[in-house]
């Protein structure tokens, strides 16, 4: 598994792939001008920063395939490329409607690549939507391993796929919904694709939006798509079918495991330190944006002290107090104007699951560090 960061912002990028780009001075009308308006203004500065990332990814592409060439391995080595979302800026994606964020297909259709030198030629194009449920049965029937029985794989195999596209592949419904927070609600920010109709409610995508007021929309994306023509008011039946498929779906997954918060581990000794971010505290106001704050939910490997050290993304420039609840206790810190982090040392933890919610007062308000880096 190879996860490029890029593209992806902070969009920093050395000169050597950003200037090819900043020296074509785009402009939005350069592109082709088809589908779906552009949700927002195109940036040129922006755009040319991520397709330098794109070509750095080429380039580490290609530093992967030699390596695998370099080890006579290459032609028997199947690698799949994929992406997880949209584009977060507005700008070019072939006309489809919205972007990052958004249960659009501008948001949720992206492009795979596959390449398996020794069975698959290079000039293949599958149109069936596939999902990332997709990879796992795939790879196995690649390998010619039979899932054990008490498995239940939620997607299929698409080898057939591979070298036949208009190989049999039955209808099926694929599912999306766009979450942040505690709790999936139903009907926040979802869609269900079929092979040839897709409802969308694409509400409620912030953070903190509470109760959403769903607004239904129905296209046809072999004729439309680019989902432009909601056809939710004329075909109000076929609407009400993937309403009640979704909540299907929604039930099933619901029923398979409950939401209990997955516990971060501290102390272990494959992950010490161990860094806590805001994308896995929880609260009502615990988003990963500027001014949130939350609890993590840990579990401490072993009995002993741990420091925290909590960094902020402001520079303190008051003296003050910070504050460090852990599960019961809570522990105070004085700390000097000028620093951006602060650190408590030797906080005793028994073994076992234990919340953790550190802040300070800043500006009259409640802060949440940026991150927490947590000690054995």
């Amino acid at each position: 598994y190879l996860p490029f960061n890029c593209p992806h912002t902070p969009l920093e990028i050395s000169d050597e792939y950003y200037l090819p780009y900043k020296k074509l001075n785009m402009k939005w009308e350069m592109f082709p001008q088809y589908g779906a308006p552009l949700m927002g203004k195109f940036d040129p500065d922006e755009t040319a920063k991520v397709y330098g990332m794109v070509t750095n990814i080429d380039m580490n592409l290609g530093k992967l395939f030699a390596a695998l060439k370099a080890q006579g391995v290459e032609e028997n080595t199947v690698v799949l490329f994929i992406t997880d979302n949209g584009p977060q800026q507005p700008r070019y994606k072939a006309g489809l409607k919205g972007r990052k964020g958004m249960v659009y297909e501008g948001g949720i259709h992206v492009p795979g690549f596959i390449r398996w030198p020794k069975s698959l030629r290079g000039d293949v194009k599958v149109d069936q939507p596939l999902a990332h449920i997709d990879v796992v049965p795939t790879f196995l029937d690649i390998c010619g391993v039979e899932p054990k029985p008490d498995v239940k794989l939620d997607g299929r195999s698409f080898k057939s796929l591979l070298s036949n596209p208009s190989a049999d592949w039955p209808d099926r419904n694929l599912y999306f919904q766009w979450h942040r927070g505690d709790v999936p609600q139903p009907f926040r920010a979802c869609a269900v694709r079929g092979p040839r109709y897709k409802m969308t409610q694409a509400n409620g995508v912030q953070e903190g939006d509470g109760q959403i007021e769903p607004k239904f929309e129905l296209y046809d994306l072999a004729e439309d798509p680019y989902e432009m023509n909601d056809l939710s008011e004329t075909n109000p039946e076929l609407l009400a079918t993937l309403q009640s498929d979704y909540e299907d779906w929604f039930e099933d997954v619901s029923s398979s495991r409950g939401y209990d918060v997955p516990r971060i581990h501290l102390g272990a000794p494959q992950d010490n330190p161990t860094t806590l971010t805001r994308q896995d505290w929880r609260g009502p106001v615990a988003g990963w944006r500027e001014g949130g704050w939350g609890i993590w939910y840990t579990t401490a490997e072993k009995d002993g002290d741990y420091d925290f050290e909590l960094r902020f993304n402001v520079t303190l420039d008051q003296p003050g107090t910070a504050h460090l609840r852990v599960g019961e206790t809570d522990h105070t810190l004085d700390y000097e104007a000028g620093g951006e982090t602060v650190t408590f040392k030797d906080i005793p933890l028994e073994a076992g699951n234990v919340e953790v919610e550190p802040w300070i007062e800043h500006e009259g308000k409640k802060l949440g560090p940026m991150y927490t880096v947590v000690t054995y």
